[in-house]
């Protein structure tokens, strides 16, 4: 089952010079999801929430999102054949975060084998996460965090609708 904590569609909207990206969930524990939630939420994205596996698959399938953060250990399926099937199916440049309490290096490898971008051992610190997520939208979508675009003689400021010539 998923929950979205979401204000309307406001997938890849820009707010102020925040652009608001939509970051898909999966944790089985109630108390880490609410914490994941909550630094989405404080990084002023929107998220989508899952308990199992199949609900993440299903809404992956429906649905597009700007950024997925996945536990390796839920009940229904592994989270390495999440993220399998994601990079099989989904756009290439999707950022994949593994936040887990596995810690071998050999669970480190795998997971970023099967097509993570990032790996984060669990317990999460906020900052760091927040400092992650941050990143990898930067580099998976550059054009969502220019303000000013300048062509020629033209200059558009996208927070503000204006143009100067």
């Amino acid at each position: 089952m998923s929950a979205q904590r979401e204000l309307g569609d406001n997938h890849g909207q820009r707010q102020g010079d925040l652009t608001t990206m939509r970051i898909a969930v999966l944790d089985d524990d109630p108390l880490q999801l609410e914490l994941m939630d909550q630094v989405v939420r404080q990084a002023g994205h929107l998220s989508c929430l899952h308990h199992s596996g199949a609900a993440f698959l299903q809404d992956l399938r429906r649905e597009s999102f700007d950024l997925l953060l996945v536990d390796w250990e839920v009940p229904d399926i592994s989270g390495p054949e999440i993220v399998r099937w994601a990079r099989e199916n989904l756009p290439p440049t999707l950022p994949i975060v593994f936040i887990t309490h596995r810690s071998e290096e050999r669970d480190i490898v795998q997971g970023l084998a099967c097509g993570a971008d990032d790996f984060i051992v669990k317990p999460v610190r906020v900052a760091e996460l927040q400092a992650r997520i941050a990143a990898l939208l930067r580099r998976a979508y550059p054009q969502s965090q220019q303000d000013v675009l300048e062509f020629g003689p033209y200059r558009f400021t996208q927070s503000t609708f204006t143009a100067q010539f």
